[in-house]
């Protein structure tokens, strides 16, 4: 896009401008004072500055002692993969957990300390009371799940006998009645009966 060209408000008024910076008469008349005026000897007030100045209160300035570094003296370099003794820090607990060496502080700790293990040990106990529960449901589980195999095995069993034995019963109740045929026509003998 194009930009457009801003017009100069008020372009053909002419700027106000006192006469004092101007003209070099009126600026000098100013500069000029009268004896007649109360404030004619009093020289014009210079402004303050706002920012505000250190007090020194009286004491004088000390330039502080420059600190040179090890480079700058020529200090060899000593090997900070071993720490010599008498160097290490002492090992820092969490900020803000420094007690007072107090009995009853002490004792107060205590206290609290008895009360968060037997928290604990409720929990350890409640975690192994709830993990033989488990444990028992499981045993029943598996109990149930053998009696049911148990059962399906002995149903099979059965079906498996019931079959044969019907095929084994109809063969020994045709051999039976086979046998009944043969004997029954052996024994019985034909009886005439005449009419007379």
């Amino acid at each position: 896009m194009v930009p457009k060209r801003f017009r100069k408000e008020n372009a053909g008024a002419r700027e106000v401008k006192s006469e004092v910076f101007g003209d070099k008469k009126a600026r000098n008349q100013l500069a000029h004072t009268s004896k007649n005026y109360d404030n004619a000897n009093e020289q014009p007030r210079k402004f303050k500055n706002r920012v505000a100045k250190p007090k020194d209160n009286g004491k004088p300035k000390v330039k502080k002692a420059r600190v040179y570094t090890e480079k700058e003296l020529g200090i060899p370099k000593l090997n900070t993969a071993i720490d010599p003794e008498g160097a290490k820090k002492a090992l820092r607990g969490k900020k803000g957990k420094k007690f007072v060496d107090n009995d009853q502080m002490n004792l107060l700790v205590s206290i609290v300390n008895e009360k968060i293990d037997s928290r604990n040990a409720s929990k350890l106990e409640k975690a192994r009371q709830l993990e033989m529960i488990r444990e028992q449901k499981r045993k029943e589980i598996e109990k149930r799940e053998a009696e049911k195999e148990a059962e399906i095995e002995q149903k099979k069993k059965e079906i498996k006998k019931t079959s044969r034995g019907k095929s084994a019963d109809k063969v020994q109740k045709k051999m039976e009645e086979l046998k009944k045929k043969e004997e029954g026509k052996g024994n019985s003998k034909k009886k005439s009966v005449s009419f007379a």
